[in-house]
């Protein structure tokens, strides 16, 4: 989500020092109250705010370094659809290293009462 709406690779080695890692750059626009400052300059004015906004920010949650805090796929269908707001703490819960012993999104961000059940394995099978 962050790649496609900053027009950026995850790293860019030669961007600037603050920028080479994406995560770490938009979160820091996000700090500054700047958020849409990441936003691919290619796209001009040729988009909605809003929508920008929330794919930004939710890429950052989804990019979380701990899978507690990373929303479920059902969970972000629910923020982009707009039945779902994010959570107001969303830069500290960003910023943490510590869910306190969570073992899921459960204990941390809003839960849904969709279910999912795989039957088949993920990876290809040779290919």
């Amino acid at each position: 989500m962050l790649e496609v709406v900053c027009g950026r690779r995850p790293v860019e080695p030669r961007a600037s020092p603050k920028e080479v890692i994406l995560v770490d750059w938009v979160f820091e626009c996000m700090e500054r109250g700047n958020i849409l400052e990441a936003i691919d300059r290619k796209l001009g004015t040729e988009y909605a705010v809003e929508e920008a906004e929330l794919a930004l920010k939710l890429g950052l949650l989804c990019s979380h370094a701990i899978a507690a805090a990373r929303p479920s796929m059902t969970t972000v269908v629910e923020y982009l659809e707009g039945r779902a707001q994010l959570p107001e703490n969303l830069v500290d819960i960003i910023k943490s290293q510590d869910f306190g012993g969570a073992s899921n999104e459960e204990d941390v961000l809003p839960t849904t009462t969709t279910s999912l059940t795989i039957s088949e394995p993920f990876t290809s099978r040779g290919r």
